[in-house]
């Protein structure tokens, strides 16, 4: 891969604070063989699908929740999740909680382990 295209993805994650989308990576002109290599040297980190970081860069502290919201825009987290994030509970629980409309079934995987509850 060129120097050029390298130092034009760390400029995108910069300006995008460390999170891009892999439709940003089309635009900017990686091809996904050089999105799938620099995922392969540890230049990004896939989180979700179509969802990379960069790695360099510190993740914010309440990575989890912005991470949610980005790969499903209708999530709103709750439960015990939600008490953490508004500092009523001190410790962070094992997975975080979500909540999305009960006709909702678009994909939610990601890095760590969440809860899905449903609502109508």
């Amino acid at each position: 891969m060129l120097l050029k295209t390298y130092d034009k993805v760390l400029e995108l994650f910069e300006i995008n604070g460390g999170y891009l989308h892999f439709e940003k990576l089309k635009e900017a002109g990686l091809s996904t063989l050089q999105i799938h290599e620099l995922v392969e040297r540890g230049n990004m980190v896939r989180f979700s699908r179509g969802w990379y970081y960069n790695p360099a860069m510190e993740k914010p502290r309440h990575y989890k929740m912005i991470e949610l919201g980005m790969v499903n825009k209708n999530a709103v987290v709750c439960a015990e999740s939600a008490c953490y994030y508004w500092g009523l509970v001190e410790k962070e629980p094992a997975k975080l909680s979500f909540a999305t409309k009960r006709t909702d079934r678009s994909k939610s995987k990601l890095d760590f382990p969440v809860y899905r509850h449903y609502y109508s």
